[in-house]
């Protein structure tokens, strides 16, 4: 089954990084990505049904763990895996984003293959649902 996930993040090598990755774990795997979560919001004209969304917590105008609170408000995201990416060594940012949503923190780690393990993860967890 194809995978279609939405990626808010306004880092854009954080988003090459991301859609790589993705693309190795599955090359049937989609990616829509947003700049911000304003754009997203405004986007809820979205055709596909997002397998989840990935959040960067430093992406813009808004703080990534208000943007977390703002889409667990809409309806049609509630049942939607949210899933924060940030730093490594912010341990009060990995806290915060769980608390405002977030079903898991997934740090912004130099080494691709723990990256990529990281993700695998995730696509096998989404695929277990």
């Amino acid at each position: 089954m194809v995978k279609h996930f939405i990626l808010v993040d306004k880092d854009e090598d954080d988003s090459i990084v991301f859609i790589t990755i993705m693309k190795q774990i599955s090359p049937q795997i989609e990616v829509t990505t947003f700049k911000c979560c304003e754009d997203l919001v405004k986007s809820f004209k979205i055709s596909k049904s997002p397998s989840s969304i990935f959040l960067g917590l430093n992406e813009g105008l808004r703080d990534g763990t208000e943007c977390l609170k703002v889409l667990r408000e809409y309806v049609l995201l509630k049942k939607i895996p949210l899933y924060a990416w940030g730093p490594a060594n912010k341990p009060d940012l990995k806290s915060k984003a769980i608390e405002s949503g977030a079903e898991m923190y997934v740090e912004k780690s130099t080494s691709l293959e723990e990256l990529r393990e990281n993700f695998a993860k995730i696509v096998k967890r989404l695929e277990e649902i």
